[in-house]
């Protein structure tokens, strides 16, 4: 996240988009890996969703301070909210998995749909932020919006599975 938020900080929207990309792609790399050839472990299970919670919403959160229209702030504040609340939970899970070493269960389907919606979400703003897309476009705004709405609700039924668990 380090490179593609710094990147994205200092305005160099292609290397942004290089790095975001790259972590997007080791992310989903890394979890099939991990359930195809077995190397599923219950740190694994614990890390793995905490770094991309702080990944996804790193970006998502640079993006809401430079470059995210106002239209769609609302929103992104909602989603972002129920991302803070995800990586205390987070934090939560990896402490007490430090602490007991009792077996976890791992990230549920609705937060990995979730993650997906948010790639697709910020890889729209990034492509208009380099100008391939227009957000003047009411369809293209009215797609953020409920991908937006959509994770946001993906949230709330992630946090739910991990507090009901």
């Amino acid at each position: 996240m380090g490179l593609a938020a710094y990147f994205l900080w200092i305005k160099s929207y292609e290397m942004a988009l290089f790095w975001y990309t790259i972590g997007a792609l080791t992310d989903l790399l890394d979890g099939w890996l991990a359930r195809r050839f077995e190397w599923v472990t219950e740190f694994g299970k614990v890390f793995d969703p905490f770094a991309d919670k702080i990944f996804f919403t790193g970006i998502l959160g640079v993006l809401s301070l430079r470059e995210v229209p106002s239209a769609l702030l609302p929103s992104l504040g909602l989603l972002l909210v129920f991302e803070g609340i995800l990586l205390t939970t987070g934090i939560y899970r990896l402490l007490r998995w430090i602490y007991s070493r009792t077996p976890m269960q791992g990230s549920n389907r609705f937060g990995k749909i979730k993650v997906w919606g948010e790639v697709v979400f910020t890889l729209v703003i990034f492509y208009s932020i380099l100008g391939y897309i227009s957000l003047e476009d009411p369809y293209i705004t009215f797609l953020c919006v409920y991908l937006l709405l959509g994770t946001t609700f993906l949230a709330a039924l992630s946090i739910y599975g991990y507090l009901s668990s």
